[in-house]
């Protein structure tokens, strides 16, 4: 129900263990039937309460002939106390290592609390007076303010012929061990945009992701728009206010032959561009093919450039020519997009520096299908970590499972209720749409409900219980989740202050342009928490606790502790119970306990009889 405190483990829990027996079966997974040698698998480890495992690094991992492995483990969550607080038991851990697999195999693996012996000491990062250096013993990649990474981000107004690079203005090593990094740019963009009311700089940031041993980098890349939505706050407006693009690029420095899943290696320019209608591959200007889905990558020589979920997020082209690769987030030659006031939207990109390792399309598929790692769910439910979970049981509870599994039953593509048969129905794809979901309106209509009732919560928490982890679940849970962290938060200080950070109001009352104003009603963020501690997702955490709850806690009038700011209905009061008993439960941090505590005190208690 979202009570603080009522996430833990109940009366028939399993008794307390020593933290030396702790004993946790890790199972990794290859779907793109590409076989893996030594690639870096993350996954977030749940911990019980009573384990008392409180140091991470009294935690080692075995392979299946006990042979220990290579890991970093870095603290998510803990029990009752933030994650920085050594003196409480941890809760969530994420775990990297390194993992040799099968094309569509498994490898099993333990997690146990013991010291480990002979694990490596050199961290793959350094900061040298501002300059960011990762080795990972196969690329070496220098970030600073004034060179931010091999990744820039170029603007063109509608219309203008000059393009507008992005600045950087912080470089942060956000993450740094033996097995992996992460290096977090910020950034503005001050033009090459058609303003239409604003008078913020677009926000961009980019976080690479490297691993020891390997040529890959995974870089998620995120734009807002600070400004307001409106050329007036909520609940005023006016008209909408927003950046108008012409293109907006993502390039990389790339020479040699170009080539991509739709097209054969030759040396003239390749671009491939994606639509609403389809995808179209050109060698300059001439059409070379057509179809309905772009695999999503290309390379010139041996570099390649690739999107994960490029086509569901149209328009998007991907360019190769002139001794660069070139990921246009908003294409050059289509209709300019008109990028909104408070709009986020992040982007999944890899790049594969040169390797002479592996064909083009073996390397796209590592580069779209990243190897998945997991606990077993018994595991999961034992330790209370994400609250009371069942398991999957189709005896026990048929037609809910069944119900479950046509949610995105892609052997029930002929009938009608996936959410893929939907998608397509509606036409409900794109990089405003994509990851969003219909719901129940009335007895005999749906309609568009902005991801209603923490829609990613539910696949992610199917992905979590099912025994074998199917991974469409994983992925259509992220893209519901990307779609509420990105499209239904604003990102704005600019607005009225009880709007600004806030979430669109949810309903079932249906609209496509994602505008109306931030509400309590019909809020969550048990999704966004529950996949960062599933994957150590950073921008989940930054948007639940940072903006989200940021939004909750200014709302708390300040001449009347526990009063919440036009929370017009009780029922409001009590989202924002579960919201705050979520992110208590996550974080430890004991200001969200504190301040539910206020709002029952002074909104809920008086209302409540004796009787």
């Amino acid at each position: 129900l979202g009570i603080p405190g009522a996430h833990g483990r109940g009366k028939d829990a399993a008794p307390a263990r020593d933290a030396p027996t702790l004993r946790v079966a890790v199972t990794v997974h290859e779907d793109a039937g590409a076989g893996r040698t030594g690639e870096g698998a993350t996954l977030g480890v749940p911990l019980p309460r009573e384990a008392n495992v409180r140091d991470v690094r009294t935690l080692r991992l075995s392979d299946e002939a006990g042979g220990d492995v290579p890991v970093q483990v870095r603290a998510l969550s803990r029990w009752g106390a933030p994650a920085t607080d050594e003196r409480a038991p941890l809760r969530f851990v994420l775990v990297d290592f390194r993992a040799t697999v099968a094309g569509n195999g498994t490898r099993r693996f333990v997690l146990h609390a013991a010291p480990a012996a002979g694990r490596p000491a050199a961290f793959l990062g350094q900061n040298d007076d501002g300059v960011i250096r990762v080795a990972t013993g196969a690329l070496a990649l220098a970030f600073s303010r004034a060179e931010p990474g091999p990744l820039r981000l170029v603007s063109e107004a509608p219309g203008a012929g000059g393009a507008v690079a992005g600045r950087a203005t912080s470089v942060e090593l956000e993450e740094n061990g033996a097995l992996r990094a992460c290096v977090l740019v910020r950034g503005e963009l001050d033009g090459g945009y058609e303003e239409r009311g604003g008078r913020h700089p677009l926000r961009w940031s980019m976080r690479w992701r490297l691993s020891a041993g390997s040529t890959l980098a995974r870089v998620q890349v995120t734009i807002e728009n600070p400004d307001r939505p409106h050329e007036r706050p909520f609940n005023e407006t006016g008209d909408a206010v927003g950046k108008r693009f012409g293109r907006l690029a993502l390039v990389l420095a790339a020479a040699g032959q170009s080539v991509a899943h739709e097209v054969d290696g030759a040396a003239a320019p390749l671009t491939i561009v994606q639509t609403a209608g389809g995808f179209e591959a050109r060698r300059g200007t001439r059409t070379v093919k057509t179809g309905p889905r772009a695999a999503g990558w290309i390379a010139a020589g041996d570099t390649m450039l690739g999107m994960r979920s490029f086509a569901e997020n149209h328009p998007k082209s991907l360019v190769a020519g002139s001794g660069t690769l070139a990921l246009e987030i908003f294409p050059r030659g289509a209709e300019p997009v008109f990028f909104g006031g408070a709009r986020g939207k992040t982007h999944d990109l890899w790049i594969h520096f040169p390797a002479a390792t592996s064909t083009p399309e073996e390397r796209a598929a590592i580069g779209l299908h990243p190897l998945r790692a997991t606990v077993d769910p018994s595991w999961l439910q034992e330790t209370g970590a994400l609250g009371p979970l069942s398991l999957e049981d189709a005896r026990r509870w048929p037609a809910f499972e069944e119900t479950l599994d046509r949610i995105v039953g892609t052997d029930l593509a002929s009938t009608k209720g996936t959410i893929f048969d939907e998608r397509r129905a509606e036409k409900v794809t794109g990089w405003l749409d994509y990851g969003d979901s219909f719901r129940a309106a009335t007895e005999n209509e749906r309609r568009f409900g902005n991801a209603e009732f923490d829609f990613g919560w539910v696949l992610l928490r199917q992905y979590l219980r099912e025994a074998d982890h199917d991974r469409i679940w994983l992925e259509q849970s992220e893209a519901v989740l990307r779609h509420v962290m990105d499209i239904d938060v604003l990102h704005t200080d600019d607005d009225a202050p009880w709007a600004n950070r806030g979430v669109r109001k949810h309903d079932g009352a249906g609209f496509t342009e994602h505008s109306r104003g931030p509400d309590f009603s019909h809020f969550w963020v048990r999704g966004m928490l529950a996949f960062h501690l599933a994957t150590g997702d950073a921008r989940a955490r930054e948007v639940a606790v940072d903006e989200i709850g940021g939004w909750i806690a200014r709302r708390e009038d300040p001449k009347r502790p526990g009063w919440l700011v036009h929370a017009d209905e009780l029922r409001d009061v009590g989202w924002v119970l579960v919201a705050l008993a979520d992110l208590s439960d996550a974080t430890g941090d004991p200001r969200w306990l504190a301040l539910s505590q206020r709002i029952a005190r002074v909104m809920v208690a008086p209302g409540v009889s004796e009787d």
